[in-house]
């Protein structure tokens, strides 16, 4: 799966977000075509700029927390999550990444 990510991620420079998201949601994720046309229809403009803020990042297993995780051979696992829950839950989905990706307000706290 990190290999398929990585080839996704070296592509991304010259996609736009929502070919990069797309191609990523089914050579990584295993989405259905349409499972993955399904939740970015659910996507708002802040889903929509988390997508272009996510392709420009540098591919995450380079990461050492990535090579940790390999080494001890160990499987993080979103809590309470379904097989493909963005399809499944696609608002819940949402609403999860959103809160990761919130910026604090004055003086809060990340």
């Amino acid at each position: 799966m990190l290999e398929r990510e990585r080839e996704v991620f070296e592509r991304a420079p010259a996609m736009s977000a929502g070919d990069w998201s797309r191609l990523w949601l089914t050579r990584v994720a295993g989405f259905p075509e349409e499972g993955a046309d399904g939740w970015m229809g659910t996507w708002g403009e802040q889903e929509w700029a988390m997508a272009e803020v996510v392709r420009r990042e540098a591919w995450a297993g380079a990461a050492l927390v990535e090579a940790l995780v390999r080494r001890i051979g160990v499987e993080v696992v979103v809590e309470g999550s379904g097989h493909l829950p963005p399809v499944e839950e696609p608002e819940r989905c949402n609403g999860l990444l959103r809160r990761a990706w919130a910026v604090p307000g004055s003086g809060g706290k990340w």
